[in-house]
């Protein structure tokens, strides 16, 4: 996707071993500081949950929906 000019990617992450336990608002840090991503949202259950209250914490078997400047691998 390009938007003025500058390619964004989106995806999920299925490996959150560095967000496991965390709230959503800590993962903003760390996706930011690991990955220059920011998260959309939490892929649970098979449901989709954009934009989640800042204290929902993810769980081991939960996906991160972001979008960056880059892949995130």
């Amino acid at each position: 996707m390009s938007i003025r000019g500058m390619d964004l990617h989106q995806g999920s992450i299925k490996d959150i071993s560095k967000l496991e336990g965390k709230t959503f608002l800590e993962a903003i840090r760390v996706m930011k500081e690991e990955y220059d991503a920011i998260p959309l949202g939490i892929v649970r259950e098979g449901k989709l949950v954009i934009n989640p209250s800042n204290e929902e914490v993810f769980r081991k078997e939960d996906e991160v929906l972001y979008i960056s400047r880059r892949k995130v691998t």
